[in-house]
């Protein structure tokens, strides 16, 4: 198991422990959702792995704090990637289609 599937198992054990099953399923489908983009994350991060296994190694530590800044800076370095991810991701899916 790399570093970048044990992160994702992570997070959703974080929100299992929150015992709210309406946010379990909320989770469970953005998770899906945002699977092509975590596919795509592994080719414009370089250090995805590393990045992983640190907050992997904090989540360990039940450094709350710490972890806590670690997964905003995994958050905001993706939503700050996000243009560059959807336009990756819509070459890959095609264009939206109209509702």
């Amino acid at each position: 198991m790399t570093a970048t599937s044990s992160l994702q198992a992570l997070f959703e054990r974080l929100v299992r422990r929150s015992g709210n099953r309406l946010l379990l399923s909320a989770y469970s489908w953005v998770n899906g959702q945002l699977r092509i983009l975590r596919d795509l994350e592994t080719g414009l991060f370089d250090d995805h792995e590393a990045e992983a296994q640190a907050l992997l190694t904090l989540a360990g530590r039940e450094a709350t704090a710490a972890l806590r800044q670690g997964l905003k800076t995994y958050h905001d370095r993706r939503i700050q990637a996000a243009p560059i991810l959807a336009l990756e991701a819509a070459a890959q899916t095609g264009p939206p289609r109209p509702s």
